[in-house]
């Protein structure tokens, strides 16, 4: 017995912020929100792939699906090396790791170790078209290598810091409405 979802029985049926009168509101607040989340419920199950005379169209008016893939392995690879700088810089600014779990480290350092090697390894490189095919891989070669670099800075970071809390403390610098003024 499949049910059929209407869509108005699922916009009547998400909760309104505007509506509720409990404390707490719904986090689905606005119109278009809840448009594209009925949209999204009921078109769930039929939901497909691309037809290949969609995929010809947009290839036809200069979409190439080659160089959006490589825009978008290039931007993952910036915000995935990027995405270690700042706990590095809170370390660093706090002397400290106090509270950072070292096995979630230790474990992206060894994912990230044992995919670069597998790249590097691969068929391609030691049989094929080395040179292309590492064109082609750059992005992710450098973006779980980079990873790697930034891994290993936050481990120089715990050996560093290691004593910082332990009986040891921090200088900082005083809020400027904590600074008594004194008359000469």
């Amino acid at each position: 017995m499949t049910q059929s979802l209407s869509e108005e029985s699922v916009l009547s049926s998400t909760p309104s912020s505007y509506d509720s009168t409990s404390e707490h509101p719904s986090p689905i607040r606005t119109p278009a929100i809840k448009a594209a989340l009925a949209g999204a419920l009921l078109h769930a199950r039929t939901g497909s792939a691309l037809s290949l005379d969609s995929v010809a169209a947009m290839e036809a008016s200069g979409f190439n699906k080659n160089t959006l893939g490589l825009v978008l392995a290039w931007a993952c690879t910036v915000v995935y090396c990027s995405s270690r700088c700042p706990q590095l810089y809170k370390n660093y600014k706090r002397k400290s790791v106090e509270g950072i779990s070292p096995l979630l480290f230790a474990s992206a350092l060894i994912g990230n170790l044992t995919y670069t090697f597998s790249i590097l390894t691969s068929c391609e490189v030691l049989l094929g078209d080395s040179k292309g095919f590492l064109l082609k891989e750059l992005p992710y070669i450098l973006g779980s290598s980079g990873t790697i670099i930034f891994d290993m800075a936050y481990f120089y970071q715990k050996h560093i810091y290691r004593d910082t809390g332990r009986n040891t403390m921090v200088m900082s610098l005083e809020n400027w409405s904590q600074i008594a003024v004194h008359d000469a």
